[in-house]
């Protein structure tokens, strides 16, 4: 039987010859093999816009590729990264966990890096909307909320007086 690595190894050789390199560096090569038992194959995928296009692009050709190589049907299985961070950090706290730790040092490190990256001053919820601007607010919102689905990427056009940075 094929371990994960081994199978891995084949189906990104077969994506590697069909498709494009920009493709394959973009979308595949990021790409994890987490876990497989034979029928299904656990792959970690860096952010949700990865996963969404392996779902609707990429996964009907790896069951296409698995089937060639194992004979038997392959299903694959999506999870991220973060998820994976997330589990590990789970199992070392619950390792971890006794009388005398204190688990608040953690969660609160945890956090305060997870936080870190944005100013609260530059949130949306200190943004003013005025008719001159109401629609990049609206788009860099949707941008915010969902990225990767409607606007991908976004661009804002406008004579160099124009604030343009949100």
């Amino acid at each position: 039987m094929l371990t994960k690595d081994s199978l891995w190894q084949k189906l990104s050789a077969e994506f590697r010859k069909n498709t494009t390199d920009l493709t394959y560096d973009t979308w595949i090569k990021p790409v994890t093999p987490v876990d497989f038992d034979g029928s299904t194959l656990t792959l970690s995928l860096p952010s949700e816009l990865h996963r969404d296009y392996w779902k609707e692009q990429l996964a009907p050709n790896l069951i296409e590729y698995a089937f060639v190589i194992t004979k038997g049907n392959i299903e694959p299985k999506f999870i991220l990264d973060s998820d994976i961070e997330k589990e590990a950090l789970k199992k070392e706290s619950d390792k971890s966990d006794s009388p005398d730790s204190n688990n608040d040092d953690q969660d609160e490190t945890f956090s305060f890096s997870k936080e870190n990256h944005l100013n609260p001053n530059y949130t949306f919820d200190n943004f003013i909307i005025g008719k001159g601007n109401q629609m990049a607010h609206a788009a860099a919102l949707i941008v915010s909320e969902e990225p990767g689905k409607l606007y991908n990427p976004l661009f804002f056009y406008g004579a160099s007086v124009l604030e343009k940075h949100i």
